[in-house]
């Protein structure tokens, strides 16, 4: 299957839906990499309003990427939290 460029944001906003991320986990990861597109700029191209330069969506995908393969361990108890 191809994907031209039009549909180019589905490759990243299917896999943000299918892990249930959130608009602002993903900015907040994507900014942390450097990237410097505003957040609701980020929501635009996700859905296909607007574009993004070359760079900037490759590390939107790079970020999600990482947020998908290597998710947080917020829900992880922690051995500070347990009684003894």
């Amino acid at each position: 299957m191809t994907h031209g460029r039009n549909d180019e944001h589905l490759l990243v906003l299917v896999p943000i839906a299918a892990a249930g991320l959130s608009l602002a986990e993903v900015w907040v990861h994507y900014f942390a990499l450097t990237g410097d597109i505003g957040m609701i700029e980020v929501d635009a191209y996700l859905h296909g309003l607007m574009d993004l330069p070359d760079a900037d969506r490759w590390l939107l995908a790079y970020a999600v990427d990482e947020l998908v393969r290597f998710p947080s361990h917020d829900n992880a108890s922690s051995p500070f939290g347990q009684d003894t």
